[in-house]
């Protein structure tokens, strides 16, 4: 966990037991739970050894593009991605920024030459091949160094022109942006809508298979940013936080959620609010879920959902039972397991 993030979802005492329930008899609506699980909608737990609440059939099946041409090419690919709604989002949003930005330099707005979205096409083009070819400087690319020289971005975009765009490149109206103050504010305000569009290119491009995956992820950024964390563990030391839930077979990404620090409106913990939020309009009545931060709760409201869940848990959560607490030397292969409410523990 990242030592300056202000949540935590684990622990170092956190042991090898794990949690699932495979019983899909009941059905209620989940969508309210996104806001606040019922944490008292059990009036106890009551543990013992019974695995007769348990179904063994589960039927396994792959996801896959729901376009699974083989004539489709790498380009038409990406398009799914950075559809294009996306290009014209930005480049609508880099005029209307363009414009404002004339404006409160005392210039005419008319100065502002517009950029088109074969010009935003490129400029992510150059940005994608700068991502794997990698110069000491941004600017080597259009060196007279022919050591240096890029003929694939200098051929096709002026320096001049990319580092207008650079400066102007933009994702929303800024002028309409709430407040700090505001109720509304959201470190990702900025940002938002072209995060909802990728998200919905995600899931219209895919059939999720049956096992799921839900787990962090860090995007390596060593800039300024009041939403970068610092995980000294971690193979990416630095950079933006994001919980995935994914394929675990494919490790194709359908949702996400970058975090941008601690939310103290929230009711749920952060593991909760991450479990209930990633998969909330998403049916997953036919898929096996997977994650690591977990609670007696949240798997039973994920029963109730019809969601079947599997996770690892820390012996010192509330509801535990307490005779898996006790500390005991099992056989290898040993194990021991009790029930209740649907839910199984096994240590």
């Amino acid at each position: 966990m990242d030592s300056n993030s202000d949540d935590s979802i684990s622990d170092e005492n956190e042991s090898t037991i794990s949690l699932y329930e495979l019983n899909n008899s009941s059905s209620e609506d989940g969508d309210s739970l996104v806001e606040e699980l019922d944490q008292n909608s059990i009036s106890e737990w009551k543990w013992k050894v019974d695995n007769s609440h348990v179904s063994t059939s589960f039927n396994y099946f792959d996801g896959h593009a729901l376009d699974n041409s083989n004539t489709i090419s790498p380009t038409d690919s990406l398009y799914k991605f950075i559809s294009q709604e996306v290009i014209e989002l930005i480049t609508d949003q880099t005029n209307i920024y363009g414009k404002q930005r004339c404006v409160q330099q005392g210039d005419d707005c008319t100065k502002w030459r517009e950029v088109d979205e074969i010009e935003i096409l490129t400029f992510l083009g150059i940005l994608f091949i700068m991502g794997f070819h990698k110069l000491p400087r941004i600017r080597d690319h259009w060196s007279n160094d022919r050591n240096l020289f890029t003929p694939a971005v200098a051929n096709i975009m002026t320096r001049d022109e990319f580092y207008r765009l650079v400066s102007n490149i933009h994702l929303a109206d800024s002028s309409k942006m709430p407040s700090k103050e505001s109720r509304d504010y959201n470190k990702l305000n900025k940002v938002n809508d072209f995060l909802n569009l990728l998200r919905r290119n995600f899931q219209q491009n895919y059939e999720l298979g049956s096992y799921i995956s839900i787990d962090e992820s860090i995007i390596k950024f060593k800039g300024r940013s009041s939403i970068k964390q610092y995980g000294p563990l971690k193979p990416t030391k630095r950079g933006y936080k994001v919980w995935v839930l994914s394929e675990s077979t494919t490790r194709y990404v359908y949702n996400f959620e970058i975090y941008t620090g601690k939310n103290t409106r929230r009711h749920l913990s952060l593991g909760e609010h991450v479990v209930m939020t990633l998969i909330h309009e998403i049916d997953l009545k036919n898929c096996q879920l997977f994650f690591e931060f977990n609670s007696l709760p949240l798997l039973y409201n994920l029963k109730k959902m019809n969601v079947p869940a599997m996770g690892t848990i820390c012996s010192d959560r509330k509801y535990f039972p307490l005779e898996l607490k006790k500390e005991e030397k099992l056989e290898r292969g040993g194990y021991r397991y009790m029930t209740s409410n649907g839910i199984s523990v096994i240590k």
